[in-house]
């Protein structure tokens, strides 16, 4: 029971770290945006870079990414393995910010994180694999949703333990998800290079 109950907690915390509004916060002290209200809505570091500026952007990814790692390395020294769930917490929490009424980002830069702190082997694949698809496409969209598709079977191929394959499972759903929109304008013809 005891076991069950810091699987729950880790849970819980992986998700509200995830749901630190990052980008949000910095875009807002740096020039008082509400990123909600600018572009695509975006809650992310790319959104803050091209509507707030570069610094503030690349503060605010540096903040998603250590959302992410910091979620799976406590995971990890919690219970061995844990780290993929709780970590994956961490995405769904980025993608659906609770303080922001569940608007969010689409994950990449936390994702990121996580994998690092996991297994660098995994990102170092993630990262081949959505710019193969990038550089054929002509599209970031179609690279990340290739990426986000395949990332359970490459984490499990490195890591080598279900937890790998469940987290990289939860990962891919929850930001293929949040990349539905950017995927049918793909289908449409529009091609978005960053």
């Amino acid at each position: 029971m005891a076991n069950l109950f810091t699987r729950f907690l880790l849970v819980v915390l992986g998700y509200l770290l995830g749901s630190f509004p990052a980008n949000y916060l910095t875009a807002k002290l740096a020039a008082g945006v509400d990123l909600r209200a600018v572009a695509n809505g975006n809650i992310g570091g790319m959104n803050t870079m091209r509507n707030v500026g570069f610094f503030p952007g690349f503060v605010g990814t540096l903040l998603d990414m250590a959302k992410g790692a910091v979620a799976a390395y406590l995971g990890n020294r919690v219970i061995p393995g844990w780290g993929w769930i709780s970590g994956a917490l961490a995405v769904v929490g980025h993608n659906w910010m609770l303080p922001l009424k569940f608007a969010g980002g689409k994950g990449v830069a936390t994702t990121a994180g996580m994998l690092l702190a996991l297994d660098p082997r995994v990102i170092l694949a993630w990262a081949v694999i959505a710019a193969v698809v990038i550089l054929v496409a002509r599209d970031s969209y179609a690279g990340a949703a290739t990426a986000y598709a395949t990332l359970p079977v490459v984490a499990w191929k490195f890591a080598g333990i279900p937890e790998a394959f469940w987290g990289g499972l939860l990962v891919g759903g929850a930001c293929l998800l949040k990349l539905r929109p950017d995927l049918r304008a793909f289908r449409s013809g529009r091609r978005v290079i960053f």
